[in-house]
């Protein structure tokens, strides 16, 4: 499991139930954080790049789309970490992709044409 973490995603964890997620897309460790009136997700990357991506990614998808909220952010050595909000809905898996295909394409076209029309108002 995690061993050293940051401070600042130490103090969120506090009293936490902590499990390890095991399906997903990503790259990096996804553990579940719960209690009585919190939940949480921590992702944990050993590739600096990606969490660099990942952060961009959030950045870019905010006020697009239902996403989490980074509720901490630190980097520790060669690793980095994020903390976030839960949001309802699934985990985009694999078996997701397969089944409704059409349906994530016309999705993710409706994001980005929304994304043109707002960068091309600006």
């Amino acid at each position: 499991m995690l061993k050293n973490l940051p401070q600042n995603i130490k103090l969120h964890m506090e009293g936490m139930e902590l499990v390890e997620m095991t399906n997903g897309c990503s790259s990096a460790k996804v553990y579940h954080l719960t209690s009585e009136n919190k939940e949480f997700f921590l992702k944990h990357f050993t590739n600096l790049d990606e969490f660099t991506s990942e952060i961009n990614m959030l950045d870019w998808l905010d006020g697009r789309l239902s996403i989490p909220k980074l509720v901490a952010q630190s980097k520790l050595g060669t690793e980095g970490f994020l903390l976030m909000t839960a949001v309802d809905g699934g985990i985009i898996d694999d078996t997701v992709l397969k089944i409704q295909p059409l349906e994530i394409i016309e999705e993710l076209a409706t994001v980005v044409a929304a994304g043109a029309v707002t960068a091309a108002a600006a």
